[in-house]
């Protein structure tokens, strides 16, 4: 996967508004309908459009290795729409189940029997060029329990490394409802530890493309969930006075 990392550099959409329309539906003759149904295009009453266009494309495949859907990610730095826009939920592809980087990397999560948790396809890939290949990537910020069912098969312990914002904080006390009963381990990314060597590395993608030895150990050096919550309310409150210990 880490050498197969650049190649995506390569899959792009079209910059226009029926590049796939033209070639799926104009060449390949395969309905409008079963476009819209599969995501590829927006629209009705003749009026039809490319959902991606002009954007980094990702595969999305589920557990099996089939595609499912695709997420694609915006290359023009001056374009106003969403950063990342995703498959909408069809008949296949259901954001819920999904873990992208999942089938590619198994056997490394297999063997390591555990899973690094993290929000994006970049982090994913940036993980494993850092020689940390036991890694997937969650649509969102949220862990769900077709996740949990999905990792309990070839993992012990899940490793978080969500975004420290309010979101991710809120995904990890989520995480942690959702793993109750389900036999996994749960910890946290030590992102606090590479926050002391350089604050302006925010998530794994930064981490492992500046400092791969950081986010190696930032993986090693796992923390519980716990303690990670107990330091997040510490950074909020003066623990030196009695308010802000109750």
């Amino acid at each position: 996967y880490s050498s197969a990392a650049s190649d995506v550099y390569k899959r792009q959409s079209l910059d226009s508004w029926d590049g796939l329309i033209s070639y799926l539906h104009g060449k390949k003759k395969y309905s409008l309908q079963i476009l819209v149904e599969a995501g590829l295009a927006i629209g009705k009453d003749d009026h039809y459009y490319d959902r991606f266009r002009g954007r980094l494309m990702f595969p999305l495949r589920n557990h099996r290795g089939q595609v499912v859907g695709f997420s694609g990610r915006v290359l023009n730095p001056t374009e106003k729409d969403a950063k990342y826009i995703n498959s909408p939920e069809t008949s296949l592809y259901h954001k819920s189940e999904m873990l992208f980087g999942f089938s590619e990397l198994y056997q490394q999560i297999r063997e390591k029997k555990e899973i690094v948790i993290c929000e994006g396809e970049f982090d994913v890939i940036s993980s494993a060029q850092a020689h940390v290949n036991h890694v997937a990537a969650v649509k969102g910020s949220v862990l769900t329990s077709e996740h949990v069912k999905l990792i309990g098969r070839v993992a012990t312990r899940v490793v978080l490394a969500l975004d420290r914002d309010k979101a991710g904080i809120e995904a990890t006390k989520r995480a942690i409802k959702i793993a109750e009963g389900s036999g996994l381990e749960l910890r946290v990314a030590n992102l606090e530890a590479v926050n002391k060597v350089n604050a302006n590395l925010k998530d794994p993608d930064d981490i492992a493309r500046n400092e791969p030895q950081l986010w190696r150990e930032a993986v090693k050096g796992s923390i519980s969930v716990y303690e990670f919550l107990l330091t997040v309310a510490a950074s909020h409150f003066d623990l030196a006075t009695p308010e802000g210990k109750r």
